[in-house]
């Protein structure tokens, strides 16, 4: 941009950089239009993950799903997580969009603001209208090419923060890395002790079940039928 600035003010006129002033008016307005497209491609790859991971979800639990009939539910969070996926691809075209736009308009707009100057101080001639369309266009081009840019530094910027933000992840309980058996006499005694002063309750020789009677019964958020098995329960009683 600079060279352009200059070999126009050199060898061609120095009223034509006066359309300039339409590329200073643009410039807020890519500004403006970078910040928001960085925001809404840092906000799309949250929201594609947010989806996956509901997706997964899903699809790990299918039989507890079918089980309880929450296919209603899911599908309705699933198509929620969806629905703000599109809402933000939507605004990020509308950004892309304006960009070509901004791009579009910018060359003529600077052309038609330099050739009113020349023709009125009357150094217009051929040679230079060519030349300064020329470098007008050249100069709206990187207008045009600042998404391409910004796409691929947006990548770079968020895959370099996800990087960061999981190694500087703290390290997990020893507790729960450390198998017991390998520990020997003292290290357990210590391991017990530190246990038991940040543990709310302890519990010594646990047993396990597969099943009591109370999981048996469905909750009534979870059940279609509550309704109509109580009705049925009321009528027995009677």
């Amino acid at each position: 941009i600079i060279l352009y600035i200059g070999y126009m003010t050199i060898k061609i006129e120095p009223m034509a950089l006066i359309g300039l002033s339409a590329y200073l008016f643009f410039v807020p307005i890519v500004g403006i239009l970078m910040g928001k497209v960085i925001f809404y491609m840092k906000q799309s790859k949250n929201l594609r993950d947010l989806r996956l991971q509901r997706a997964s979800e899903i699809l790990n639990g299918i039989k507890v799903i079918k089980l309880f009939s929450l296919e209603k539910v899911q599908l309705a969070r699933l198509q929620n997580a969806r629905d703000k996926e599109v809402r933000n691809i939507l605004k990020l075209s509308i950004c892309f969009t304006v960009f070509g736009l901004v791009s579009t308009l910018s060359a003529p707009l600077m052309t038609t603001i330099a050739f009113i100057a020349m023709i009125s101080s009357s150094t217009f001639d051929i040679g230079s209208a060519f030349t300064t369309l020329y470098l007008f266009q050249s100069l709206s081009f990187t207008i045009l090419m600042l998404p391409l840019m910004l796409s691929f530094s947006s990548d770079a910027v968020i895959s370099s923060d996800r990087a960061t933000t999981f190694l500087m992840l703290g390290e997990q309980d020893p507790g729960v890395v450390v198998r017991i058996p390998d520990l020997n006499i003292n290290q357990l005694s210590q391991l017990n002790t530190q246990m038991e002063s940040k543990a709310i309750e302890t519990y010594n020789n646990p047993s396990f079940s597969w099943s009591i009677s109370q999981d048996k019964m469905i909750p009534p958020i979870l059940d279609n039928f509550y309704k109509e098995n109580l009705k049925l329960m009321k009528q027995i009683n009677k």
